[in-house]
């Protein structure tokens, strides 16, 4: 599982990118949305496929990542990295960067949390 979805930035490699003391970016507060995961020994990482190449939180995945908040976390992470039909085989945190997929990409995310809450 790891592997699909890994791999992983650190608590600390995390607060250092979004404003070096762990805080959210000014303005950013109650609008950044990022996935954790806890390792079997409690350690809290981070999957990298939520920040771009420049290191900045992809923004483009908030609604995805508020909608699967509400499920299990490695879950989530691997439903994101997971290719899907009704995407044409994108993942669906790929898929949320393209306007002609995102409403899927949503509606989609919305029919996977359900099961969790049936």
């Amino acid at each position: 599982m790891a592997d699909l979805v890994g791999p992983f930035y650190s608590a600390e490699s995390v607060a250092a990118r979004l404003d070096g003391d762990g805080a959210c970016p000014s303005g950013m507060e109650g609008i950044l949305a990022l996935l954790s995961v806890d390792t079997a020994d409690g350690t809290t990482l981070y999957p990298t496929f939520q920040f771009g190449t420049d290191g900045r939180v992809r923004s483009e995945l908030n609604p995805l990542l508020r909608i699967v908040a509400g499920g299990p976390a490695w879950s989530a992470a691997v439903w994101l990295r997971t290719p899907n039909e009704q995407l044409d085989w994108l993942t669906p945190e790929c898929a949320v960067a393209n306007p002609d997929y995102r409403r899927v990409a949503e509606m989609l995310a919305r029919a996977w949390l359900s099961r969790f809450h049936a």
